[in-house]
């Protein structure tokens, strides 16, 4: 399979599950259920797929909520801004709206068009955001769960019948599992060019033995790896076909809040 195929792949795929999360956006059996989880692996197009959601659906306006650090609400906001067809969304960091902050809730509020219907987009769904739960729930319509790691799911995405070229997702087994699938990966699309393929490791909880092992694994295996757990990256350069590393290691912190 060339890259071009791989990835009109990946988009019949994307297609499909926003087909499916729309038809329970619609559906009146939800009409009731304010949430819905959305579970797609790290590296599917979970951006693209909000995009395609928002385009599909310009009836709503969208409020987007994902994390601050590494500049991650930027990367999110130039996106939509590039795919999405009309400016009927807001995208927030995390940090962006706090008690005493210069983001006041009616300044959120005030922002949806009068009898327009809102959709939360939570990217990162998975993590605690009370300051805004304790503001969007009651205001909005339908709450979309957005992450790799829902606890409970309506959509889990299956991308196991494409490569996926960004991203090896192996979530189960042990880092030398991952390792190891990490260096076939790379063995079969070797000959593809400005392309290198890595794995993202997410560990929760304070377990330093583990990422001392993937870091020795790393260095076994003459692999180039980044520790992101300081937040000093940039997401969107780590999001490159051809960024230079190979492994990608997150901590997350116990009180982030996995739900």
């Amino acid at each position: 399979m060339t890259k071009k195929e791989v990835f009109e792949e990946i988009n019949r795929i994307q297609d499909s599950y926003v087909e499916e999360l729309i038809e329970l956006i619609n559906d009146p059996e939800y009409e009731k259920m304010k949430a819905i989880s959305f579970t797609s692996p790290t590296g599917t197009g979970k951006t693209k797929m909000m995009a395609k959601l928002i385009n599909k659906c310009p009836q709503f306006y969208y409020i987007v909520t994902t994390l601050s650090k590494g500049q991650l609400h930027i990367q999110l906001r130039n996106s939509l801004k590039q795919d999405c067809k009309q400016n009927n969304f807001t995208v927030y960091g995390s940090s962006d709206y706090r008690i005493n902050s210069l983001l006041e809730a009616e300044d959120i509020i005030n922002r949806i068009p009068v009898n327009s219907k809102c959709i939360w987009l939570r990217d990162e769904g998975h993590i605690k955001t009370s300051r805004y739960e304790e503001l969007l729930e009651n205001v909005c319509y339908k709450i979309i769960n957005f992450s790799a790691t829902n606890i409970n799911s309506d959509i889990v995405c299956n991308f196991t019948q494409t490569m996926m070229l960004r991203t090896v997702n192996q979530t189960n087994g042990s880092p030398t599992d991952a390792i190891n699938k990490l260096i076939q990966i790379k063995r079969i699309h070797k000959d593809i060019s400005n392309y290198n393929p890595c794995a993202i490791f997410r560990c929760v909880g304070g377990d330093q033995d583990l990422i001392d092992d993937i870091i020795r694994l790393c260095k076994r295996n003459k692999l180039n790896y980044i520790n992101i757990t300081d937040e000093k990256f940039d997401m969107a350069d780590l999001c490159r076909d051809d960024n230079k590393y190979d492994v990608i290691i997150k901590k997350f912190k116990l009180v982030e809040g996995i739900c």
